[in-house]
Parts: structure tokens; sequence; C-alpha cells
């Protein structure tokens, strides 16, 4: 069974020891750092002590990885959607303790509906960025944050996560402190590809030729604003000869399952896809990622940015930063202070001033 880390351990301790004063926590570790670890851990502990423990995910992806993790502790507590549990309710299921990844839509409605069905339960959730996009507040649901000392620099350093090189347009404002000292080409190659909201969405320099510079031999996922978009990079990068699919929620169950399958093994290089790899997705054969438009929610851009930081082997991981989110977000090994009442536009504001 897997042996947790002495970070894990803290907060593992620290949720037990919150709960004894009667205060649900909210886990935030860095992506990749194994939160999915120290989850099954405590759904085994409280099963131990005769509670009924429903642990809650956001994704058919994440209840599959989340299941494995209970399965290798010998749980045996159900993982299910808030929705999926919703519709079940009229089964009498007895809820002591929830557990909750990916807990920054624990304020969801769909989320809210069941804590109020069950309002003695105990609740503990997990979130590499628990910070809200909307106006709704996490401390509705949860007393604290349980922060891990562990940071992004110093899990490199320890080598639980993969150094990396992140390369920003030339024209970006981040380009002078940027990691790498290559920038992506930014000479006149600016297209726009639709809008979200009143914010466009534009991609610098040539995708294709930029990651055949860079990330070349890598095992690459690519993060596409909309499905037509996904559809159309895989098709450009397949006409350069490269293995390339795509895949987004609208497609069969079985045809994605099969295109990651067969990704993991190496036959495909190139993913692109649509809301499907994000959160709390563990695909550790990740070693590059393209971001191919601007996203003004910081949890999204974060999550998207560490797909590749997760530890395999020794290379240097690759961020290809088309949209130049960095400018918008700040580099991804920045340590961000948390707040339960702080929403994204608040955190905005407040590094504005």
């Amino acid at each position: 069974m897997y042996k947790l880390r002495d970070y894990q351990i803290e907060v593992y301790n620290k949720v037990i020891e919150n709960q004894s004063r009667g205060l649900s926590s909210i886990v935030h570790l860095e992506s990749g750092l194994g939160k999915s670890f120290v989850l099954a851990r405590l759904a085994k502990f409280y099963e131990e002590q005769g509670l009924d423990v429903v642990v809650l995910v956001p994704s058919v992806e994440v209840r599959q990885q989340i299941k494995q993790r209970i399965i290798e502790v010998g749980s045996k507590v159900p993982v299910l959607s808030s929705l999926l549990l919703l519709n079940r309710l009229d089964e009498h299921i007895n809820v002591d303790v929830f557990l909750v990844d990916e807990a920054h839509h624990s304020a969801a409605d769909s989320y809210v509906k069941l804590f109020n069905k069950y309002p003695k339960a105990i609740k503990v959730g997990f979130s590499a960025t628990p910070i809200r996009s909307d106006n709704k507040s996490l401390a509705d649901i949860y007393d604290c944050i349980v922060d891990s000392d562990m940071t992004t620099v110093q899990a490199i350093k320890e080598g639980y996560l993969s150094p990396f090189i992140y390369y920003a347009p030339s024209n970006s404002d981040i380009a002078n402190h940027s990691i790498s000292r290559d920038k992506l080409e930014f000479d006149g190659l600016k297209f726009g590809i639709g809008t979200s909201n009143t914010h466009e969405r534009v991609v610098y320099g040539d995708v294709i030729s930029t990651w055949q510079k860079y990330g070349k031999g890598y095992q690459t996922v690519l993060f596409a604003p909309n499905v037509t978009s996904s559809k159309e990079y895989a098709i450009l990068f397949r006409k350069r000869g490269i293995k390339a699919e795509s895949i987004d929620s609208s497609m069969p169950r079985k045809d994605v399952d099969k295109i990651i399958k067969d990704y993991r093994k190496g036959k495909i290089t190139v993913l692109c896809n649509f809301n499907i790899i994000s959160e709390g997705f563990d695909m550790k054969e990740v070693d590059c990622v393209i971001l191919t438009a601007t996203t003004m929610s910081y949890s999204l851009f974060y999550q998207r940015a560490y797909r590749a930081l997760r530890k395999n082997g020794n290379r240097h991981a690759i961020v290809l930063d088309h949209g130049d989110n960095a400018s918008v977000h700040g580099m991804i090994d920045v340590v961000k202070e948390y707040s339960l009442i702080e929403t994204e536009e608040e955190d905005k504001e407040k590094k504005e001033r």
C-alpha cells in the first residue's frame, strides 16, 4: 500500500484535528502532489470508525481514478458524482462523511442540495485551486483551508514534480522573466479563433511548427477552446505526419476511453481535447502541454498547465503557452495564498492594487 509522504501525513493529521474541533476542512495541495492518496486514506479511516462515507467527484474520468485509490487502501466506500447521488436520494442512503474531490465545485447548486440534505455530515474537500470563478463563497461550505508547506518549487527540488520550461509569446508581459530564453515567435501570425464573453481568444505563433521545434518527441496534450478547434488541430498535426487524435465529451465514452488508452501506450503523440483532460485528471504520461487560447479562469489555467509537471522520468516538462496565459495569471510556480471568502475576480483586483 502507498506510504504517505511527510507533507501528506501533515495535512491528514490536520484534517482529523480540525474535525475533533468541529471544523470542516478543505485540503490545498499543489496538483500532482497526491491529494487522492490522502483522500483514500481518510476514507479508510472514517470507514473503520463505523461511519458511512461518500466520495464526491466532478467527472467520470476522476471517478475511475479515485475508485482505484479507494480499492488500493482496502476500502469499499462509494465514489459518486453529486448529480448521481441526488438521483439516488429515494434509496435513503445514509451519509456521515462527504469527501469531496476538486472541492472548489462545492458551492455549486447540486453540491449544496446534498449538503443541505445531510446537514450533520462531516465535509472534507480537496483542491489544488480552492477558489471560485463566480461570486459564491467556499466559506459557506468549509470552515478552514488546510495548507502544506510543500510548494511547487520545493516539490521540484525533492523530485515529486518535474522541472519545467515555460514558453511564452515574445511580446508577453512575462517574457523578460520567463524561465526560458526562447519565446514563441510573434511575427504577424496572430489569428482569432472565436470569442468568450468579452475576451478575445488569440493564438500567438504557429502551434504545429512551435511544437516541432520545442516539443517534438514529447507526449503532448493540447487544450483547445472548443470542439471544432480541437478536431482541426488534430488534423493539422496528422498532416505533418504526427500521430494525433481529438477527444471531447460529445463522443461515445468507449471511443474516448480507447483513444486515452492508446495515448497512454504511446500510440498517440498529441492528444487534442476540449474539456476532458483538465482538473484532477491523472495522466503522468504527459511531458508537454499546449495552451492554444487565453482563459480568464486561474483554476483552468493552473489545472491545464500542471498536466505536464507530474513526475515522468528525469527530463523537463514543456509548457507552450500560445494564449499568453502567464501574463494574465502569473507563473505556475508562484506561491499563491488562498482565502475561502475570495473569488477569482477579487484575487485579480487584489493583484492589480
